[in-house]
């Protein structure tokens, strides 16, 4: 009885643990719910078992009889695969197809997603834990595989003195000599005479020495030449003298 109204709602897929949002009439059958369900899972809905705060749902259930109120958005149902249906431990399938909604939430097509099943124990990264059934559900940080971007990406290339000098790290050395740790007092001598003041310089490119070589050449060929030239001159003075 009572009007009608959709309900979001989040499957949780065990043991892989990925996450399946869909939407409902509050009125939906939960057999037919996990007909939808299979379908895109690639399961049969029978060897489909749902439960709702740890209590499995009858397929004869409405989702209103299960609790849920028309409006509701993000209610987690965890569903799990019948072992003794599928004769062992349930794989996912390499696809699942998936409904694509537009910001009004009405359906806009079905695509196809690859599934990446990962057998390494993901890092807690906080969290809580189901008091029923003891599911630890983790950070979304640490459900969530994304490839980090750079802030330089799309931008012009540049190049500074930071990113054409070597990566530095930072480590703990004992030195043979102080190196500026102790300052001078009245009862502590401390020898600076070895000591260097390094002072950062205008960064200076490799055109800029190129053209610095360049000038350099130049002054060294108008030297020269005007050696050579001398020299031829002297010679004809001294042959002219002779005769």
């Amino acid at each position: 009885g009572g009007g009608g109204g959709d309900v979001e709602v989040t499957f949780v897929i065990h043991p892989d643990g990925f996450t399946h949002p869909l939407v409902f009439d509050v009125h939906t059958p939960v057999a037919a719910v996990k007909t939808t369900l299979g379908h895109d899972l690639r399961v049969p809905a029978e060897h489909l078992v749902a439960r709702l705060g740890g209590v499995m749902l009858s397929n004869a259930q409405t989702l209103a009889d299960c609790g849920l109120a028309a409006g509701s958005v993000g209610v987690a149902i965890d569903v799990e695969i019948d072992p003794s249906q599928v004769g062992g431990e349930y794989k996912m399938p390499p696809t699942i197809e998936v409904t694509v909604y537009d910001e009004v939430g009405e359906p806009t097509g079905r695509i196809l997603v690859d599934v990446e099943s990962d057998l390494d124990r993901k890092l807690y990264l906080g969290g809580y834990r189901h008091k029923r059934t003891g599911a630890v559900y983790h950070h979304a940080g640490a459900q969530t595989l994304f490839e980090r971007r750079s802030k330089w990406d799309g931008r012009a290339e540049r190049f500074t003195r930071e990113t054409q000098t070597v990566d530095t790290r930072t480590r703990s050395l004992q030195t043979v000599r102080e190196g500026g740790t102790q300052m001078a007092r009245r009862d502590l001598y401390i020898d600076d005479s070895r000591d260097k003041v390094v002072v950062p310089r205008p960064y200076f490119s490799a055109k800029q020495l190129a053209d610095l070589k360049l000038q350099k050449t130049l002054v060294l060929q108008c030297h020269w030449r005007g050696y050579c030239a001398r020299k031829l001159a002297w010679e004809l003075r001294e042959a002219a003298a002779r005769k």
